[in-house]
């Protein structure tokens, strides 16, 4: 028994030593890809099918990074894909509020509330 385990061995090794080469190669690739958060989800999208929470991420780097029309579609795209989540819905309309949209603020964090009644953020926003 002792002697067909060495002689295993060697095979094993090898074969662990290809799969760890081909998961490098895979990484290094993917790496490349992948630099930041935008093109994180950017890839993500481009390769699923109504990633609604690739949309609703890649909107909350955008406003962050100060690109609202950037984070305006891609809210309105999440909110498309899936109109009964309350994220996208409350920080849409955050965001519209901080741009003197009240209207349409109103109307979005109205929707998110109405969807998630205890979001602790959209109640103060309500004043609540």
């Amino acid at each position: 028994l002792a002697a067909r385990w060495r002689a295993a061995r060697l095979p094993l090794a090898i074969a662990g030593a290809a799969a760890v080469a081909a998961l490098a190669s895979a990484a290094s690739v993917q790496v490349g890809v992948w630099r930041d958060t935008i093109s994180l989800f950017e890839r993500a999208i481009a390769v699923t099918d109504g990633n609604y929470l690739a949309h609703h991420r890649l909107a909350a780097t955008y406003r962050a990074r100060g690109d609202t029309v950037a984070a305006e579609q891609h809210y309105r795209r999440a909110l498309r894909i899936n109109p009964h989540w309350a994220a996208p819905h409350l920080e849409y309309g955050s965001m519209l509020q901080e741009r003197g949209d009240y209207a349409d603020a109103v109307t979005y964090l109205e929707r998110g509330l109405r969807i998630d009644p205890r979001h602790v953020r959209a109640r103060k926003l309500f004043g609540l």
